[in-house]
């Protein structure tokens, strides 16, 4: 888009990206455009996912990461709460992590939440930050050699999902985060794990977390596609 932009101007470039590959991709700007896509994708069996397209953070943007973050949240937010306007018996919506909180944290957290994926004491800590309680994550179990100085940034992208979770409960929406990179997949996984441990409660489950379905090999041992 920055090329066209540059060689064709905003207004042409906007003009045939709007009716070629935005056309395809975008169901529409309004709640209503939406609709209108919804029913014709009915027709042919097709059940509508609402994704909120977020890259990952670059230093050019124009705002810090914690800002960008904090503009990734209010979109999910308010995807979360169009899905309840777009007349679905089934409203859902997609999301990554990395939208909200770090990649590279979740990176380097990974070997540690790989570990420590099923003990219910992690899982209350990270339940709790996200509630919006301080905790002192080197002090669970097999988090020793957590990095101190990263509570702050931990605690609230924690905080940020939180909210999201307490979104889905109030709405009854159905969420699918996305397992993205398979170097902090132990990490986003546990983040999923704590999201259902949150909101899977009352008639049905609101979190499912997501297989990425091209991966040859996971963790040294070959497997056959994982079903996404």
């Amino acid at each position: 888009m920055q090329l066209s932009y540059r060689l064709l101007g905003k207004r042409l470039s906007d003009y045939l990206i709007g009716r070629t590959v935005y056309a395809q991709f975008v169901a529409g700007e309004t709640t209503q455009q939406m609709i209108e896509t919804i029913g014709r994708l009915r027709e042919g069996g097709v059940g509508p996912i609402l994704c909120c397209p977020t890259e990952c953070y670059t230093h050019d943007m124009g705002m810090t990461q914690e800002e960008f973050y904090d503009l990734n949240l209010s979109k999910v937010l308010g995807s979360i709460e169009m899905a309840t306007q777009l007349e679905d018996p089934y409203p859902m919506v997609q999301y990554k992590y990395t939208a909200f909180i770090s990649g590279d944290l979740m990176v380097s957290l990974s070997p540690m939440c790989k570990k420590t994926l099923h003990d219910p004491e992690v899982i209350r800590g990270i339940v709790a930050a996200m509630e919006g309680q301080v905790v002192d994550f080197a002090k669970l179990p097999g988090w020793e050699d957590f990095p101190v100085e990263k509570t702050g940034e931990l605690i609230t992208g924690l905080r940020r999902i939180g909210q999201i979770n307490t979104e889905l409960q109030k709405y009854d929406i159905i969420a699918l985060t996305d397992a993205e990179y398979i170097n902090m997949n132990p990490g986003l996984r546990l983040l999923g794990l704590c999201s259902m441990k949150q909101c899977n409660t009352g008639h049905r489950a609101r979190i499912f977390y997501t297989y990425q379905a091209y991966l040859k090999v996971y963790e040294g041992r070959r497997v056959v596609d994982e079903g996404a």
